[in-house]
């Protein structure tokens, strides 16, 4: 008995503010999320919505939003580029079977958000000029 092992390629986004979003749907069965490459989307726990959304291709603005600030600089941004629709130095978006992953360059302090279907999550700052990251809100 022989078994087929399909592998499948990493789709990586370069660009938060394409034209129509691009989208990944994870679920295992009783959690669901969509996310789109702007870091927009939803998610819910069988029938129940855990975040809010309405469908609107040209905001893409709802979903679970990371707000981040550094000492001595009035500025915000975010791990991705929603809500704040920050330019960041550097952006990708990764699709992989089974999580996304998010990767910015922002006030040279870079972030990994990785998550996946079961609710996984994990973010890491990278500090290139050691300032510190004095803000970090979660918001859904």
């Amino acid at each position: 008995m022989t078994t087929n092992i399909i592998k499948t390629t990493p789709c990586v986004i370069g660009a938060p503010d394409s034209t129509m979003p691009e989208v990944q749907l994870l679920s295992n069965g009783r959690y669901h999320v969509m996310v789109t490459n702007a870091g927009g989307g939803y998610s819910r726990w069988n029938n129940l919505a855990i975040t809010r959304w309405n469908e609107d291709a040209t905001l893409d603005n709802w979903g679970i939003c990371v707000y981040l600030s550094s000492a001595g600089s009035r500025e915000i941004w975010s791990n991705t580029y929603q809500p704040t629709l920050c330019k960041a130095d550097c952006y990708e978006a990764t699709f992989i079977e089974g999580r996304t992953i998010f990767r910015c360059l922002n006030h040279a302090i870079e972030t990994r958000h990785g998550f996946g279907a079961p609710g996984l999550q994990q973010t890491v700052y990278r500090n290139r000029n050691r300032q510190r990251v004095t803000g970090n809100s979660v918001y859904a």
